[in-house]
């Protein structure tokens, strides 16, 4: 019984890496997954043959399993959710394809949902034709986890498979919590950094900066009179700079973020 459960919740993890797989297009991310799902399925209990019975330590990989399965799933939902808000922004007003619509991703009809995953789909159903290339964030996890997981063990001079399987316990359903209750990005600051920092009015709607690009752009041919090569390389530098205040302030984010994170930490650690 031991075992069949055991193989149950594996087919069930492996299923939430499999259906991530089935929307990853780039060569690099499908072949990291697909070393994922290879690594799963060799998978095997680590018995602790100093124990008279492999009982407890079944019930342990079961465990890890099956919170690994509800960590993947809810990441991998909740990266699915916020790539259709999104495509949502983008797509707006019914918007038609055009030359100017090159390099932003495709979008979906939401209309005749399916299931990758047959009659017992391990994510959200997806609906026909829907594609999400950024699930491939399931292999970064993984590997995360694992490395973790190797970190903690050296940290506590876990060597026996009991140790290790605890702390694997610990660092999956921790994960898991501070997961369902993490606090939006911005929670941390101030409400006039908010607004400054964090607004999404302007900065996460391509659309719009691309209407204040092409606005520029127009503004300066019809103030300077610009033919050829001038009026083309003034388009492309006047994109260069918006990228570049894109990228400043997504690295600008990012840093906030781990401020943030970091003080929380120190925080609890003084508590």
């Amino acid at each position: 019984m031991c075992e069949t459960e055991f193989l149950e919740n594996k087919v069930q993890l492996l299923n939430c890496y499999f259906e991530a797989y089935q929307h990853v297009s780039g060569t690099e991310e499908r072949f990291s997954l697909a070393q994922v799902l290879t690594d799963i399925m060799h998978s095997r209990p680590h018995l602790d043959l100093d124990q008279d019975y492999f009982v407890e330590t079944y019930r342990a990989e079961i465990s890890c399993l099956q919170s690994h399965q509800q960590l993947i799933r809810a990441v991998l939902d909740s990266q699915i959710e916020q790539q259709r808000l999104y495509l949502q922004r983008i797509w707006r007003n019914s918007r038609r394809g055009s030359i100017r619509d090159y390099g932003l991703p495709l979008n979906y009809v939401p209309k005749h949902p399916v299931s990758v995953g047959g009659s017992r789909p391990a994510l959200m159903n997806v609906f026909l034709l829907e594609v999400h290339p950024s699930l491939c964030v399931a292999s970064q996890l993984y590997h995360t986890l694992v490395q973790v997981h190797a970190e903690l063990c050296e940290l506590h001079r876990a060597t026996s498979i009991t140790d290790k399987l605890f702390l694997l316990q610990q660092l999956l359903q921790r994960s898991l919590q501070h997961f369902n209750s993490l606090d939006p990005p911005a929670a941390s600051y101030s409400a006039q950094i908010q607004k400054d920092l964090y607004s999404d009015v302007f900065f996460e709607d391509p659309v719009l900066v691309e209407e204040v690009g092409l606005a520029l752009v127009r503004s300066a041919e019809e103030t300077d009179v610009k033919k050829g090569k001038e009026k083309q390389s003034h388009a492309v530098e006047t994109f260069s700079r918006l990228l570049e205040l894109v990228t400043l302030r997504h690295r600008l984010l990012e840093s906030a973020s781990e401020t943030a994170h970091l003080a929380q930490l120190r925080y609890t650690k003084h508590k």
